[in-house]
This record gives structure tokens, C-alpha cells and sequence, in this order.
């Protein structure tokens, strides 16, 4: 459904672009004089840390959007399912849009990195991944309560969703400040690595085990 759904694809599709342009900007506009002169200065900097959680954007985009259609009246079907809990639908659809268009963006996020700060960004790389899908898994956890695509949004849960959107994405700064407080220290990304990996599970654990009556209507 996200590949056939135009309206889905009008809104998460953008993002993919508006990444590199906020991360454009920030660079073409700092203090190291003229755009070339902030390129060749580029590895000399952490700017990949910004450009790893600014991705985030990406996902956020998708995850917001995944609950509304102008054929949700067709969601009758996740209730003649025979599941026991709703949870699998929506780790399901999380795990979709994890693979569908997070990944194939964040290869070439690394991929850049790699080829602009080296290798030695590989832990960093890592480290940012699983604090990123940790970020949009806890935004899922409060936000996704509703089953894919069976809601129609309308101007007053659009509002809704932008504020608590907005606030949503002061995490993703603030995780972003402590990778870069720790980046380039191998044992303190370790040590980072491993609590993210465990909130990972236990977040992970809690929402695939969402009820039936914790749905929102």
C-alpha cells in the first residue's frame, strides 16, 4: 500500500530530498567563509553526526503518515483477522517502513560518510542507525496507536499530529548532542551502542504486544 497509495508517496517521498538540503544548508551557510572552503573543511569536522540524526526526518515523515487513507473504510478487514493482538500489525507496518525507506536512505548516508570522514565513522554509522530507529520506534510507541491506513485525517488531527510531531523531534537533537559529545571515543560509542540496542528491546517487546483496547478509535 505505500507503493500504490499517491497520497502516501506525496508526502514521504519529499523528505528523502529535504535532508540533504537542510544539511546543504547548514554547511554552504556556516562560519567557514565560501562554499568551497566549507567542503574542503568538511572531514575535518563531525557534520555527519547532524547528517545522521537529520534522517530521522525521513522516518518520522513515514511513520506520521502511516495511519491515514481516503479508503480507510476498508480497515474492516484487520478486524475479521484472526490475531490476538493488534501489536503484530503495527510492529509489522513499523518494520515495513524501517526496510521499505529508511534503509536504502541511511546506505547512502553512509556511504557519503564513509567516503568524506573514512572508516573510522563505521561505529558512528552503527551507533546512529539503531539510535535512529530507536527514536522512531518510541515516537510509534506514544503516536502510532491506530492501525495502517485506517483513519482519514482531517484538519483537526493534523494539527495534532504537527504539535506533538514538533516536540517529538527535540529526542532526535538531543540523542544527536550526546553522540556527538561521545563520537570518536570507541569504548563511549560501545558503551552507547549497547543501552540503545536494550531500550531497542524493550520498546520493541512492549509495542508488539499492544491490545486491542489501547487502539485509538
Amino acid at each position: 500500500m505505500t507503493g500504490r497509495m499517491r497520497d502516501f508517496k506525496l508526502k514521504v517521498y519529499p523528505s528523502l530530498a529535504y535532508v540533504f538540503v537542510f544539511f546543504a544548508y547548514f554547511l554552504l551557510t556556516g562560519r567557514h567563509g565560501s562554499p568551497g572552503e566549507a567542503w574542503n573543511r568538511l572531514p575535518e569536522t563531525n557534520m555527519f553526526i547532524f547528517l545522521i540524526y537529520i534522517s530521522s526526518f525521513v522516518f518520522l515523515t513515514a511513520i506520521s503518515n502511516l495511519m491515514y487513507s481516503d479508503k480507510y473504510k476498508a480497515a474492516w478487514i484487520y478486524y475479521a483477522a484472526p490475531l490476538a493482538s493488534p501489536g503484530q500489525l503495527l510492529m509489522g507496518a513499523f518494520k515495513a517502513t524501517l526496510i521499505k525507506f529508511f534503509v536504502p536512505f541511511y546506505l547512502v548516508v553512509a556511504a557519503f560518510t564513509l567516503f568524506m570522514w573514512g572508516p573510522k565513522t563505521l561505529p558512528d554509522l552503527v551507533l546512529g542507525f539503531v539510535n535512529v530507529v530507536l527514536i522512531n520506534l518510541l515516537f510509534a510507541q506514544i503516536f502510532l496507536r491506530k492501525l495502517p491506513f485506517s483513519s482519514e485525517q482531517n484538519i483537526r488531527q493534523s494539527a495534532g499530529t504537527f504539535l506533538r510531531g514538533l516536540l517529538t523531534l527535540v529526542i532526535p537533537g538531543l540523542i544527536g548532542l550526546g553522540h556527538y559529545v561521545v563520537a570518536g571515543e570507541m569504548w563511549l560509542v560501545g558503551i552507547f551502542a549497547l543501552l540503545s540496542v536494550a531500550a531497542f528491546y524493550l520498546l520493541y517487546a512492549k509495542y508488539r504486544e499492544t491490545s486491542w483496547e489501547r487502539l485509538e478509535v
